[in-house]
Order: structure tokens, then C-alpha cells, then sequence
């Protein structure tokens, strides 16, 4: 699965709650490309993310990706670089790179992927996505596209638009294609959001294309339900039936929250045709801690054989109460089947995240998740005040690590730095040197450099 934080497609087509409700599910995009940046108070960002891989015969974590990230000096994103550390020998590592662009609004109008090409040993064009905004800053169109190598020219793939309420409200989703050898966009799907007198959703209904008769023809629909409170309570999902021209039942979601509305479960069922019942399907459980940042998930299916329900999945979160980051940084990946896509809307830093397996009678772990934030100093760059005259490379390396200086003054002290800001190695810089950090542990560190006038922080990773 490729690890990127980038948005993923859902089952329901929208999800929304009251606005006092906290959600930790959401697939607003067009809130998400408008709400990219750091938070004002935020102190640090985050580097970069180390997802492992647990075997358990050895009972050992081994790196799999590395996901490294720089910014714009107004917090906005940079770009992500991705690295894989289990690809075949005499490999890079590295995978993908996204660049993004943005508007003098701050809001996202480019997302550029490249993949890196071992044998010329350089970042070549793969895909984009281009955006475009209303005057109110709502997103109106997403098209993708694909560089073709052969002519070095950008092919159109697919296309989303969209429509408001007065409100801003999504009123209109319509997806479009461009067949490989087309000249012209062609309808494939489109979605209507319609509200209710207090401006939630009531209903969604889905549209596919019927290109030989030139219509809309309708397909699905999500029926929303909500308690007197005006909080969301169920979700029912029906496929339009041509043999019986109605709707008919597919699946079922209902919600439970604790006392601050945050989800505690969802229970999905599946209808049965047989008995006209709502059978067990599905069941996702939460949990959260004191600040209510989100820290347990548990994924069951019903086992209809023995009537109980099973658990193969379940992942814990951790944070660091202590900072404050980006909003916009927080997706972790998730493990759920109909909502692939989490957003966290906490003030607290996720530290990591780990998944496990349940086999043999005993949950086992399988994947974690490592974040590395640096302090943030004086506003914020791709390289916290880097001189342009340091160079630290590889990275990420083995721990043998080069540095190499053009012209600052020589004799002057570096320290490397752990994550946890403790000072592991300290050197007098007086040439080009070479380190030998092959002793320490896998993740993120940091070299500090001071020339008297402002101070250069480079972080680095340690991948063996």
C-alpha cells in the first residue's frame, strides 16, 4: 500500500456533522485544501515519519518507508519526499516526491508527484492535480493528469467539480474522464447533497452517466438521521432498483458518542432480503484520552457461523501534549475499510501510532508509526535557517555521515542532538568531516551549528 498522506476515497461520499462535534472522520476536501497551514500558536513541525514492520518470528521492527517533509515560510507544505527502505538491492530507496504550489490565498493549486528513476538517478514527472476556487475560496474543480514520456507532454486522466449553496454548502459533485485517446471530458458519475432547514445533510444522491441515451440515470443514495439534538445518529445507504423502481436497502451506520461527542462506535449492518432484517455487518469502537485526542480503534466483522463478533484489527495512537502542530499534518493512516481517510483536529502532536493483527488467540503487532517534529524558531523554512554552506549527506544514511563546509569559519562546535533534544556526539568543525552514528538506534536526529551570527539546525535519519 503506498504510505502518503493524501486524501483517499470513501464508501459514503460525505460524511459532515454538527459543528459542535468533534468528527475524527471527515472527506471535506475543500476544507482540507483551505486549511493547510500550521497553526498560529504551533511550535513545532513535523519531519518526517518512520513506518516500521513487526515480524514476529524475530521480534524485531525493521523500517519500511520514510516520509520526509519541508515548508514554505508561511507553514504551508513544501513537499514530501518518500523513501522505502525494503526495495531491492542496489536501489535508491526512494519512491515519490510531491511539490505543491499555492495561491496568494494560501490555498493549494498544484500538486506535483514525481517518481524517482534508479537508472538516470534523478526525480522524473509522474502525475499532478490542479485547483481551482471560488471567490469565497471553495474548491471548484480538481483535474488530474499524467505525464506521457514518450511525447513529454501532460495527459488528462479524470476530473471532479463542484457546486455551492449560498451557504457553501456542496450542493454538486460530478466526477468526468478523459479516455487515452479522447479529445473531450465525458460524464462518468455525479453526487446531489440536499440540506435540511438547519442546514444538515438530509440526503446524498448518486448519478452514473448513460452515454447512449444522453441522462443522468440514478444509482445510490445516503439517507442521514439525527437525534434532537441535531446529532448525527444513522446513515442508511440504498441502491436504486430498476426491476422494482424503488429504493432498496444496502447497509446501515449508527453512532454512539461519549459526553463531549466524540464517536465511540459505529455499527454497520447489512440488509437482508431474506428475513427484511438489518443483520450485523461491522463494528468500529474508539476511545480517547484526557484531552480528547484520539488514542484506541478496534476493527470487528460478525462471524454469522458462531454469531460473535471477531477482531483482526486494532491500532493505538500516542501524543505529545507538550506541542502544537499542524492540523493539516495529521493524517495517519487508518484502519477501516469504508472510511480509509482520518483527519485529527487536536492541538496534540501524534508521536505514533501502532497496528495490530489479531491471530492465534492474541493480538500481535504489525506496523508503527513514528513522528519527528523539530522546534520551530524564527518563522518557518524547508530547513530551520540552513547555511547554505553546510551539507549533510546521506540522508537518510546508515549513520555514517558526511558533513561538508565551503566557506564558513572553520573551528567552530556542531552537536548532534536525539529526539528527545539530549546531546549524544559533540565535534569541533574544523574541515569536512566524517561521523560514525552507526551505534545508534533507528530515527530522527539533529545537528546544531552556530557561526555567531544565526544558527543552522539539519535534521537527519538514521536508517540501518
Amino acid at each position: 500500500m503506498k504510505q502518503t498522506l493524501f486524501l483517499i476515497g470513501i464508501l459514503f461520499s460525505t460524511l459532515v456533522f454538527t459543528q459542535n462535534q468533534k468528527s475524527i472522520f471527515t472527506n471535506n476536501e475543500n476544507n482540507l485544501l483551505k486549511n493547510n497551514r500550521f497553526d498560529k500558536n504551533a511550535t513545532h513541525k513535523l519531519d518526517s515519519l518512520i513506518i516500521s514492520e513487526h515480524y514476529n518470528s524475530d521480534d524485531v521492527w525493521e523500517t519500511k518507508t520514510i516520509q520526509r517533509y519541508t515548508y514554505n515560510s508561511d507553514g504551508t507544505i513544501a513537499s514530501s519526499e518518500q523513501f522505502d527502505n525494503n526495495l531491492e538491492e542496489g536501489t535508491s530507496g526512494y519512491t515519490l516526491k510531491h511539490e505543491y504550489t499555492y495561491n496568494s490565498n494560501g490555498n493549494l493549486t498544484m500538486d506535483l508527484e514525481y517518481y524517482w528513476d534508479d537508472e538516470t538517478e534523478e526525480w522524473k514527472q509522474g502525475s499532478k492535480e490542479e485547483f481551482t476556487y471560488d471567490i469565497n475560496y471553495n474548491l471548484l474543480s480538481k483535474i488530474s493528469s499524467s505525464f506521457v514520456n514518450s511525447t513529454s507532454t501532460w495527459k488528462y486522466t479524470d476530473k471532479r467539480e463542484y457546486e455551492y449553496n449560498t451557504n457553501n454548502q456542496v450542493i454538486t459533485s460530478a466526477y468526468s474522464y478523459w479516455p487515452y485517446n479522447g479529445s473531450e471530458w465525458l460524464y462518468s458519475s455525479k453526487s446531489e447533497t440536499i440540506y435540511d432547514d438547519d442546514d444538515k445533510i438530509s440526503s446524498i444522491v448518486n448519478y452514473h452517466w448513460d452515454s447512449e441515451s444522453s441522462i443522468w440515470n440514478t444509482s445510490s443514495t445516503q439517507i442521514y438521521n439525527y437525534d434532537e439534538n441535531e446529532i448525527l445518529i444513522s446513515t442508511i445507504s440504498q441502491n436504486w432498483s430498476i426491476d422494482l423502481n424503488d429504493w432498496s436497502n444496502q447497509y446501515k451506520m449508527e453512532y454512539t458518542y461519549d459526553i463531549n461527542q466524540n464517536i465511540l462506535q459505529r455499527l454497520m449492518f447489512q440488509w437482508d432480503d431474506g428475513t427484511d432484517l438489518w443483520l450485523n455487518y461491522h463494528k468500529y469502537e474508539y476511545n480517547y484520552d484526557s484531552n480528547g485526542d484520539f488514542v484506541f480503534q478496534s476493527s470487528c466483522s460478525w462471524n454469522n457461523s458462531t454469531s460473535t463478533w471477531n477482531s483482526p484489527y486494532k491500532s493505538v495512537y500516542s501524543y505529545d501534549e507538550t506541542l502544537l502542530a499542524s492540523e493539516s499534518l495529521f493524517y495517519l493512516p487508518v484502519i477501516d475499510e469504508f472510511f480509509d481517510f482520518q483527519y485529527f483536529q487536536e492541538v496534540s502532536a501524534p508521536l505514533e501510532y501502532i497496528y495490530y493483527n489479531y491471530y492465534e488467540d492474541d493480538w500481535h503487532e504489525a506496523e508503527k508509526g513514528e513522528c519527528f517534529y523539530s522546534e520551530i524558531t524564527s518563522g518557518i523554512s524547508n530547513n530551520l535557517e540552513l547555511l547554505n554552506d553546510l551539507t549533510l549527506y546521506p540522508n537518510p544514511s546508515n549513520g555514517i555521515i558526511n558533513i561538508s563546509c565551503s566557506s564558513i569559519e572553520k573551528n567552530h562546535d556542531i552537536a548532534i542532538y536525539n529526539i528527545s533534544g539530549k546531546i549524544i556526539k559533540a565535534y569541533n568543525l574544523s574541515d569536512n568531516i566524517q561521523l560514525d552514528l552507526s551505534d545508534y538506534s533507528n530515527g530522527q536526529y539533529f545537528i546544531k551549528y552556530n557561526n555567531g551570527v544565526k544558527t543552522s539546525i539539519v535534521p537527519f535519519i538514521i536508517s540501518k
